[in-house]
């Protein structure tokens, strides 16, 4: 063979395996692509469901939240209306002393000598009652704190029961559509 033929042969041979070469080339780019498409398709599942777990989680923080500020906002009201009674009863007990006092012209307050010997066993009876009844409060105020923490960790791990079915079932979710992932690239080999 001379150089011209081995020429024209490998010319030829050329043309050949681009003709046949160029639709078997492009039939394997389409499906190629094809794959790739249908993978994500798979991703895009998997980071809506991602993002379904952090939307769920941030709308129960804002839920958390919601309901701590309003038991805050409970406890705040209570304790103001029991210091508008305490300071009612004191206004109630101050009249009862001074019903019957009168003011010099000096404009102090002169008091009876019966209303200052009943005020003053009122003081001694006071202090010594008020320790009990000191006690007896705070005793009550540590049982309601007992009470309503119990409450606050029931309602949280309701919660978290809640939290933790939801995360398990996108879990299974996410889990699917790996599988399915898995799947496709043992196919494709």
């Amino acid at each position: 063979m001379t150089l011209k033929k081995i020429v024209k042969f490998v010319k030829n041979a050329k043309n050949f395996f681009i003709v046949l070469g160029l639709p078997v080339v492009l039939y394997y780019a389409y499906q190629i692509h094809e794959e790739q498409l249908k993978n994500k398709d798979l991703q895009i599942d998997l980071l809506k469901t991602r993002v379904e777990n952090l939307q769920d989680g941030q709308i129960n923080e804002v839920w958390d939240k919601y309901k701590s500020l309003k038991e805050f906002s409970e406890v705040e009201r209570a304790d103001f209306k029991d210091k508008l009674k305490k300071e009612k009863n004191l206004n109630d007990s101050l009249k009862k002393y001074f019903s019957g006092a009168t003011i010099d012209n000096k404009n102090r307050v002169v008091l009876t000598l019966q209303i200052a010997k009943k005020i003053t066993i009122d003081l001694i009876e006071g202090d010594k009652n008020k320790q009990l009844v000191k006690t007896y409060i705070e005793m009550e105020k540590n049982s309601k704190k007992i009470i309503s923490l119990k409450e606050s960790m029931i309602n949280d791990l309701k919660l978290m029961n809640k939290s933790n079915e939801k995360m398990i079932s996108q879990q299974k979710r996410i889990i699917e559509l790996q599988d399915k992932l898995l799947k496709k690239k043992e196919k494709e080999k």
